[in-house]
């Protein structure tokens, strides 16, 4: 995923990217939080991902397309006490 951002052009836009993983079954979730450093950035990022099918093969994702949304935590400290 962190691959896909970068190439869409977001590397460097972004200050936080959590995506939960599975230990067990060796997989991410199937979802994931990024934060954007400014509103025209999230902006982009909606409409360059959303839609956007994941092509990893371990990804529980594989054959469905990324739904972007924006999230109820917002912000770089708030998203890193929330979920570190």
């Amino acid at each position: 995923f962190l691959k896909l951002v970068n190439r869409r052009g977001f590397r460097g836009r972004f200050n936080f990217l959590y995506l939960p993983f599975d230990y067990k079954k060796g997989i991410n979730v199937g979802y994931g939080f990024v934060n954007l450093v400014k509103p025209e950035y999230a902006r982009a990022f909606h409409s360059a991902l959303d839609g956007v099918y994941a092509a990893e093969k371990r990804s529980k994702m594989k054959g469905k397309p990324f739904h972007v949304h924006p999230a109820a935590v917002q912000g770089y400290e708030a998203n890193w006490q929330h979920f570190m």
